[in-house]
């Protein structure tokens, strides 16, 4: 067996990737804190604030990352996510192909994160307006009690699959690196994806 390295996150991904990450941890610990100051109204107030003005940063990079999705490198894009031929063969043979990119199982996992990403946007920007008339939302939207619950309920069981999406994931690039072998913390600061081949196999961009 040998160890081969392939450039495969661009610098604009790695970027996104850390600043998503960021955003969405500092967002919840954001809110934690205003809830935990719920005493002081002045300290819970600036809390919320600084929660909202995280968001839009979300927003922004989530922006960006859907334009990369289609304009970025190839291992950047969407259809290196979709990976429909892998996911019937797993099917089919219960074994998994595992090209470089992103693993075909856990491309599924980011597609669905995607999309929790984006209702907590939706519902976020809807609750700045409901409780405190800030955002892009219509203002006849402000204090409609009725429509509150639903997005706060929705918006913490959002905010929480993306927690345990997040410790489900590191816990499993620290399984990849101690069963393979191989330097997976370093690809996202160098961009290098290591994979493992046995002597003499070929990858997929070989043939």
């Amino acid at each position: 067996m040998n160890i081969r390295k392939k450039y495969i996150y661009d610098l604009l991904t790695r970027v996104l990737h850390a600043g998503i990450a960021g955003s969405c941890l500092l967002l919840f610990l954001s809110a934690k804190l205003a809830r935990y100051y719920y005493e002081n109204g002045n300290i819970r107030h600036l809390f919320w604030m600084v929660h909202i003005y995280l968001g839009y940063l979300l927003i922004g990079l989530i922006s960006i990352r859907f334009v990369w999705f289609f304009t970025g490198p190839k291992y950047s894009r969407l259809s290196n996510l979709i990976k429909i031929k892998e996911w019937k063969e797993i099917l089919v043979t219960k074994k998994v192909k595992w090209g470089w990119g992103h693993h075909p199982t856990a491309s599924v996992g980011y597609l669905f994160i995607y999309l929790v990403i984006g209702y907590l946007i939706y519902s976020g920007i809807f609750l700045a307006r409901i409780q405190f008339d800030m955002g892009p939302i219509a203002s006849k939207f402000f204090d409609q009690m009725m429509l509150l619950e639903g997005f706060l309920d929705g918006h913490e069981i959002s905010s929480l699959l993306v927690i345990a999406f997040s410790v489900v994931h590191v816990l499993a690039l620290f399984w990849h690196q101690i069963n393979d072998q191989v330097p997976i913390f370093r690809s996202m600061r160098t961009g290098y994806q290591y994979k493992r081949f046995k002597e003499g196999e070929l990858d997929e961009d070989d043939n």
